[in-house]
C-alpha cells in the first residue's frame, strides 16, 4: 500500500538518476582513472618490474587526470543538461499528480466523499497537473490544499516553461516562454531573458531546479497531511 511519505521517497529516487546522468561524464572518467591507475600498478609491480615509461600508462593517466581535473568534457556534455530539465519536469509532473490521487483515494474511501471517487475524477477536464497555476488551482478546489506562489514554485514554473520550449520550441526563449517566466519572480535562477535567446541549463542550474522541487513536494505533503490527517 502506498502512502505519501512512499510517493516522496519514489521521487527522490527518480531525482538520483538524473543526478547520475548530469555527472555520466564524470563518473566515466573517474572509472577510467582508477582502471588505469590500477594497470600502471601492476605493470610496476609484476614480475617484470617495469619502470620505463614508454611501456607505462603514465602519460595516458596524467592526460586523463586533466581532463577530469578541469572538466573538459562539460562543454561537450552540456546538451544533456537540457534533457535532464525534461525529466526533472517530468517526473515531478508525474510526482504532483500521484500525490493528488493517492490523497482522493484517502479521502474518498475514509471520508465517502463521491466527489473524489476515481472514476468520477477521469471525467472531469479541470484537472491538469502540466503547469503550476493549473496544480494550484486543482489542489485548491478538490482537496481545498493552499500552495504558496513563491520563490520555490516560481523556479519550478521557469523550469516548466523551459521544458515546453525545449520541446516544441527549439529551446529558444520565444514570446510566450518570456511573458510566463516574467511574471514568475522572484526565482532562484535564470531571471532574464532576450527574445530567441538559446534555453541552456548548466548542471549547477539544474541542482536549484531539483532543490526547489524537493521542498515543494516535502511543503505539499505536508500541508495534505495537516489538513486532512493521511499518512
Amino acid at each position: 500500500m502506498s502512502t505519501l511519505q512512499n510517493i516522496e521517497n519514489r521521487f527522490e529516487e527518480q531525482l538520483k538518476t538524473i543526478d547520475e546522468l548530469i555527472n555520466f561524464d564524470r563518473i566515466i572518467l573517474d572509472l577510467c582513472i582508477n582502471n588505469i591507475h590500477n594497470l600502471n600498478e601492476r605493470l610496476k609491480a609484476g614480475p617484470f618490474k617495469i619502470t620505463n615509461p614508454t611501456y607505462l600508462a603514465e602519460g595516458t593517466l596524467k592526460t586523463i587526470m586533466n581532463v577530469r581535473r578541469n572538466d573538459s568534457l562539460r562543454t561537450n556534455y552540456m546538451s544533456m543538461f537540457n534533457s535532464c530539465l525534461v525529466l526533472q519536469v517530468s517526473y515531478f509532473t508525474s510526482n504532483v499528480n500521484d500525490i493528488f490521487k493517492y490523497t482522493c483515494y484517502c479521502l474518498n474511501y475514509a471520508q465517502n466523499r463521491p466527489d473524489l471517487e476515481i472514476d468520477v475524477l477521469k471525467s472531469k477536464n479541470d484537472i491538469n497537473f502540466q503547469n503550476m497555476l493549473s496544480t494550484i488551482k486543482t489542489y485548491k478546489k478538490y482537496l481545498d490544499v493552499d500552495i504558496e506562489k513563491n520563490q520555490i514554485c516560481n523556479t519550478i514554473i521557469l523550469a516548466q516553461s523551459a521544458r515546453h520550449a525545449i520541446v516544441h520550441s527549439l529551446g529558444l526563449a520565444d514570446q510566450k516562454f518570456i511573458k510566463q517566466t516574467d511574471a514568475a519572480r522572484p526565482r532562484d535562477i535564470k531571471h532574464d531573458f532576450t527574445h530567441d535567446e538559446k534555453i541552456q541549463f548548466t548542471s549547477s542550474e539544474l541542482e536549484f531546479v531539483k532543490l526547489a522541487m524537493q521542498v515543494f513536494t516535502t511543503s505539499l505533503c505536508d500541508n495534505i497531511k495537516n489538513r486532512h490527517q493521511i499518512s
